[in-house]
């Protein structure tokens, strides 16, 4: 019998929760620790809109987020009227390949529908191919932090 995965939007007050993401991010990303902590524990913020969390049997795998400010625009500032961004889409190791960033992608997309946006953008230099298959569309390549990325977006 396959687990149970639960998706659910995390709280502000899920301290331990958000610890590890931070440590998360900053494994994968180098984000800063403070820089995550500073964006979750208020959310909703202008940052940060949502963030959502998967788990099995109470354990954290992965973890995403919706966001208006995203360090990309930072670089490329003729991204910036794009929002918002799903961002930092996070599963643990040992469960990638196992369609949880596509579950924590439709949790994040249902979201966006039911708060009215009508497109949602993206950076991605690993997982061109998933978001094609569900439905996102190329806009722009962009060398991002050293890797070929690339910009995209979905009407929802």
């Amino acid at each position: 019998m396959d687990p149970i995965i639960n998706i659910k939007n995390l709280k502000a007050t899920e301290q331990e929760t958000i610890s590890t993401i931070a440590n998360w991010y900053f494994d994968e990303w180098e984000t800063p620790a403070v820089e995550t902590f500073n964006r979750l524990e208020n959310l909703p913020n202008q940052k940060a809109l949502l963030q959502v969390v998967a788990s099995i049997d109470d354990k954290l795998i992965g973890t995403a987020g919706l966001a208006n400010d995203v360090n990309l625009t930072q670089v490329y500032k003729k991204f910036n009227h794009l929002k918002p961004w799903v961002a930092l889409i996070y599963t643990v190791p040992n469960y990638r390949k196992h369609g949880i960033g596509r579950l924590l992608l439709e949790a994040i997309e249902q979201q966006a529908i039911e708060m009215g946006l009508k497109d949602i953008y993206l950076c991605t230099f690993t997982a061109e191919s998933l978001y094609t298959k569900c439905g996102w569309e190329k806009l722009e390549r962009v060398n991002y932090k050293g890797y070929d990325s690339v910009i995209m977006k979905k009407r929802i």
